[in-house]
């Protein structure tokens, strides 16, 4: 039973892996160009990432295993600075447009 709960949960983690950007950009990308040779590149390129993140997610246990729950805490935390340093950066950029002040200060 508990197996059924799990296979039910995997559809939520599709958004999370092609997200609202990653779609709209392809979506831009095949409108930009015509011809069968920029359409095959852009699928290509899609299936290419496909493959890479499969290939990521196939190693993500053996890896986890490998880096121990002290390796795992390690790199939560570093990737999370980054993560923290991304977003301040975006709403630094956003606070700038939005008041053209502050890019005055800096």
């Amino acid at each position: 039973m508990a197996e059924k709960g799990a296979a039910a949960i995997v559809p939520l983690g599709i958004p999370l892996l092609a997200g609202p950007g990653a779609i709209s950009t392809v979506i831009i990308a095949m409108n930009r160009g015509s011809g069968w040779d920029h359409y095959i590149v852009i699928i290509s390129t899609v299936l290419i990432v496909c493959f890479i993140l499969w290939v990521m997610l196939r190693l993500a246990l053996p890896i986890g295993t490998a880096m121990g729950t002290l390796g795992l805490n390690i790199a939560n935390r570093i990737l999370g600075l980054l993560l923290a340093a991304f977003s301040i950066e975006i709403m630094a950029n956003g606070l700038k447009q939005l008041f053209p002040i502050l890019s005055k200060l800096s």
